[in-house]
Formats: structure tokens, C-alpha cells, sequence
């Protein structure tokens, strides 16, 4: 155990939330569903409405000594003795026409997305520039190609345990004024894999989060 008191290895702890803990919750989103961690379920759910109240779930699922699940479309339930981060509600796209790039939520739709490049004459792409994350630690980072371009790159190859570096909020995506065409898959990389866990290997993992 650190000297904060967080341990190293998280899911080892109760498999109930401490009357303090159900507490901080409540003020990290208003819609908290609490349980008694009985089989099959999580012992708590946290509907988010914005990246630093995902955060916030995952500093205190690190206190409490609880895995995190992370809910929202496509994503299955959450198992036991797990704090769930219900991301749903993160379905938002913002389109930035002068810079060619749309801002997209992790929870939003391509027909969203595709619907609110097209309003500006623009067509998204799968040109991956950026993202904003929660790390493990339960804070916020803006991830970009200058700054992690490693890290960048394993994401948006889908790279199997990219996901277990944090929770992806948002993404940033280049919009194009013509029709995308398809990107040939690039070929297994196991060196760059290997510097990209050396630098951002977590000490939490995220479940069922891709």
C-alpha cells in the first residue's frame, strides 16, 4: 500500500461501499444507484455527465479498493464488487469547421457524427488526432499526436489492451471535404506495442471498455 493509502491492487478490498464512500458519490453525479454487492452486481452506478466526474469514480473506486466497469452503449453489465461508470450521457459532438476537425464524445453515434460533420458540407474520417482520457490515477489528460503520439497510435489501431491505459471521454477526428475512402490495416507492430505499455501501463484496469 502507498503512502496515501491507495493499494497497488484494486478489486482485493470489500465488496460494499463504506457509509463515507455512498457520501462522495452523491456529489459526484446525481443519478447514483448504490447496492449491497450482492452476486452478479456492481456496488454502485455512477451515470456521468462530464469526464471529471468519471474521474472522480475513479479516484474513489482506488480508495475503496473496487474495480472499475465502464457502462454505456455496446458495453456489457458490470460484475461484481465493481464501482460501474455509466458514460451514456458523454454523446456529445462538437464540429470545429474552420479547423477540420469534430470533437466527439465516447458515448455518440457515427450517424451523429456523420449528421453533424454534413451540416457543414464535411464527412468525418477515421483519422484519429487526439483524445481526452481518465488515467488510471482519476485524472484528466488531452492525448494528442504531438504530445503521445505512441499512445495515440495504439488506440486508434485498437490495439487489444489499449483500453486499460484509462477511459477514452472524448476524441478528436479529422473531417474531410471528400468521400473517405478506407485505410489499409496496418501490420502488427509488437516493439511499438511494447513502449507504449512501458509508458502508460496502468496500475488500475478498466473492464469492458474497448
Amino acid at each position: 500500500m502507498r503512502e496515501d493509502g491507495i493499494t497497488e491492487r484494486p478489486g482485493v478490498g470489500p465488496a460494499v461501499l463504506t457509509a463515507a464512500a455512498e457520501a462522495a458519490l452523491c456529489t459526484i453525479a446525481d443519478r447514483v444507484s448504490t447496492s449491497s454487492g450482492g452476486p452478479g452486481g456492481p456496488v454502485a452506478v455512477v451515470h456521468a455527465g462530464t469526464a471529471a466526474e468519471v474521474a472522480a469514480t475513479v479516484r474513489l473506486a482506488r480508495r475503496e479498493r473496487l474495480g472499475i466497469a465502464v457502462l454505456g452503449p455496446g458495453r456489457p453489465a458490470a460484475g461484481a464488487g465493481q464501482i460501474a461508470v455509466d458514460v451514456s450521457a458523454l454523446d456529445a459532438v462538437t464540429v470545429h469547421p474552420a479547423l477540420g476537425i469534430a470533437v466527439v464524445q465516447i458515448s455518440a453515434e457515427p450517424s451523429a457524427v456523420e449528421a453533424a460533420a454534413a451540416a457543414h458540407d464535411l464527412r468525418p474520417s477515421a483519422d484519429l488526432l487526439a483524445v481526452e482520457m481518465v488515467t488510471a490515477d482519476g485524472h484528466v489528460v488531452a492525448a494528442s499526436r504531438t504530445a503521445a503520439p505512441e499512445l495515440i497510435w495504439a488506440i486508434a489501431a485498437g490495439h487489444a489492451g489499449a483500453a486499460g491505459f484509462g477511459i477514452v471521454t472524448a476524441r478528436t477526428l479529422r473531417l474531410l471535404t471528400r468521400p473517405c475512402t478506407a485505410a489499409r490495416p496496418a501490420p502488427p507492430d509488437p516493439v511499438r506495442w511494447m513502449r507504449v505499455r512501458a509508458a502508460w501501463d496502468p496500475e488500475l484496469v478498466f473492464a469492458q471498455h474497448a
